[in-house]
């Protein structure tokens, strides 16, 4: 998972570009099944896995202190 890539819709772009040079307040786009994420916690209550919309997983892993090594 590339984590500093940001993919943004073109009707999202299009929807802050009004806003900012406009001041317009518009609809909130219908969120989609891309838009969503699954996150699943270890038994201590710690992030495990996030799962995407498009079904992209990042896995998180923990040392003996709790800490996240990445």
């Amino acid at each position: 998972m590339d984590g500093n890539v940001m993919t943004m819709l073109l009707a999202q772009w299009l929807r802050c570009f009004l806003i900012m040079a406009l001041g317009l307040t518009l609809l909130q786009p219908v969120p989609t099944i891309a838009d969503q994420a699954h996150y699943i916690y270890d038994d201590l209550g710690r992030l495990s896995q996030v799962i995407d919309g498009q079904g992209n997983v990042a896995t998180y892993t923990y040392d003996a202190v709790g800490v996240d090594p990445d």
